[in-house]
């Protein structure tokens, strides 16, 4: 997420209260995901009858539509439209089958998939499991360099075990790789027009062979991509004919756009612009969780927040409620765990999630305690530290202020410094941007293990990983692999939810806030269940 206003909005004569007021009516353009299909027809609403045309507004061009290599946010909205893998994302985040009928794991270094009979490619020709295979194979090819190879880093062989079978074997235990069929690293292509077109798969020219409901028409990287119905589906009948999805890289030329009603539908609306495009006549702002968290980080290796009561100082001291109201104009939820309560569906049921995020430890926004913290610790009477964010996400900034402004009344100077992107990843990268750092993270498959494993791991508390907190617990290590090992993700949860419960006692990291994400659409048509994992769905099936 970005956001448009630049403005310093600190004013050395207002205090906490009226800052966050002024942050709260500013002028604040956030930066979502993607979005997705809107006001098509009553005929859509209704269930029935037939669409000539639909056409959806998307937030950034698409320079090549290889999955392999060209792989992001937008590109998907398009492709998820028109490819498929063995498995897909429910709108409740489970996993379900797809092009596979079911599947199986006889152990926790096997996958046995059931592949669907009967369905077609774009050009009529048969799918196989040779097809799957195939296509998931090329993930691990050297010469393809896909974005998406690491999701396959655990996997030793794809093979069709069967004319429609396809075995995958793993050299160790990795639950992620249940959640791979269900996107683009499991998308399906036609082995033949693979090996024809593997190095010019995805552009205008040569365009790719699934076998989704619709089918790419054509595709002009500055203007957008056209898809038509595939009559061949093997579901159920797509009822629009032609979707144009045009790429309107400017936010308010969207907005216009949507205001015009000259598209049906809009992704990326900003959080801080929720107001302008609700006030559009006949448009609807749908709004979801983003499956983001929002955080700080502390090198809890190196003083002074090695020292407990620093970090707890910094977490009483964290007005998250405040940030979620001035910062997301309250279209954000402020975070008491690292992964949001979203992320766990495939683990735990609601009940199970809302009972556990109740026993993790609570630091509400408290200064007396704070200063009581900072008190006992090793720096008793303040300090100065640095905290630098990417000019990508000025709303990181924004809360660092906010943070900022409280810890002045404790004598801590926290310095908020804007870098370039680049050189801002370039630092995490090489683990020199730590002592406080901030970030944002977008789950890339709805389980827990994404985000835990990947910041407090301590075997990633090295160069070119993400444990940027230096954190070290021989408990956290010890229950993040035994989730690994286990084939009973009810199980994997309660591991997981102890990670958690131990983080939130030794504070390496400060949640403040799951993001929400919105899209727009005629008034007449909801979204019933929308999230920021839509990206990854049929989503022109859940508009209602």
């Amino acid at each position: 997420m970005a956001l448009d206003d630049r403005h310093n909005l600190l004013d050395e004569e207002i205090g906490r209260g009226p800052f966050l007021k002024a942050l709260s009516v500013g002028a604040l353009s956030l930066t979502c995901l993607p979005a997705a299909l809107s006001g098509v027809d009553a005929a859509l609403a209704a269930g029935g009858g037939e669409i000539d045309n639909f056409t959806w507004a998307l937030e950034s061009t698409i320079a090549s539509l290889n999955f392999y290599t060209g792989f992001n946010h937008t590109t998907l909205s398009a492709l998820t439209l028109c490819m498929e893998g063995l498995a897909e994302y429910t709108a409740s985040l489970k996993v379900a089958p797809r092009l596979a009928t079911s599947w199986t794991q006889p152990d926790p270094l096997t996958y046995i998939y059931k592949v669907r009979q009967g369905v077609k490619f774009w050009d009529g020709s048969p799918m196989t499991a040779e097809d799957v295979a195939y296509s998931m194979a090329q993930q691990m090819n050297p010469k393809v360099a896909s974005q998406e190879s690491s999701f396959y880093s655990a996997v030793t062989s794809v093979t069709a075990t069967g004319p429609f079978e396809v075995t995958v074997k793993l050299k160790n235990p990795d639950p992620a790789f249940q959640y791979v069929p269900a996107f683009a690293a499991g998308y399906v292509v036609s082995k033949k027009f693979l090996q024809a077109h593997l190095s010019d798969m995805g552009t205008p020219a040569v365009l790719t062979m699934g076998t989704g409901p619709y089918k790419i028409a054509s595709f002009q990287p500055d203007q957008g991509v056209t898809l038509v119905r595939n009559d061949l589906y093997w579901g159920p009948k797509p009822r629009i004919k032609q979707i144009t999805l045009q790429f309107i890289t400017d936010t308010n030329a969207r907005l216009l756009a949507m205001r015009s009603h000259s598209v049906d539908g809009a992704s990326l609306v900003p959080l801080g612009q929720i107001s302008q495009w609700k006030a559009i006549p006949n448009v609807r702002v749908v709004t979801g969780p983003g499956l983001q968290t929002i955080f700080f980080t502390l090198d809890t290796a190196n003083p002074p927040f090695n020292d407990i009561h620093v970090r707890r100082a910094f977490a009483y001291a964290l007005d998250k409620k405040g940030i979620a109201q001035a910062v997301f104009k309250g279209y954000a939820q402020p975070a008491n765990a690292m992964v949001p309560p979203e992320g766990w569906a495939n683990l735990l049921s609601k009940q199970a999630i809302t009972q556990i995020f109740a026993t993790f430890p609570q630091y509400s926004f408290d200064m007396s305690k704070a200063r009581a913290e900072l008190a006992q610790s090793a720096m008793p009477k303040g300090f100065s530290a640095t905290v630098t964010y990417p000019d990508s996400a000025p709303e990181l900034g924004l809360i660092s202020q906010v943070l900022a402004r409280n810890l002045s009344s404790l004598n801590i100077t926290l310095n908020v410094k804007e870098v370039p992107a680049t050189q801002w990843l370039n630092g995490l990268y090489a683990h020199t941007e730590l002592g406080i750092g901030t970030m944002e993270w977008n789950m890339d498959y709805p389980d827990p293990q994404n985000v835990l494993d990947t910041f407090l791991n301590s075997q990633f508390a090295v160069k070119n990983a993400f444990n940027l907190s230096n954190f070290k617990n021989s408990k956290v290590d010890s229950l993040l692999a035994q989730q690994k090992k286990s084939t009973d993700n009810k199980a994997r949860g309660q591991l997981m939810s102890e990670v958690e419960r131990v983080v939130a006692q030794q504070l390496p990291v400060l949640p403040v806030a799951w993001a929400d994400v919105a899209v727009a659409m005629d008034s007449k048509y909801n979204w019933p269940g929308f999230n920021g994992f839509f990206h990854r769905e049929v989503w022109i099936d859940q508009i209602v």
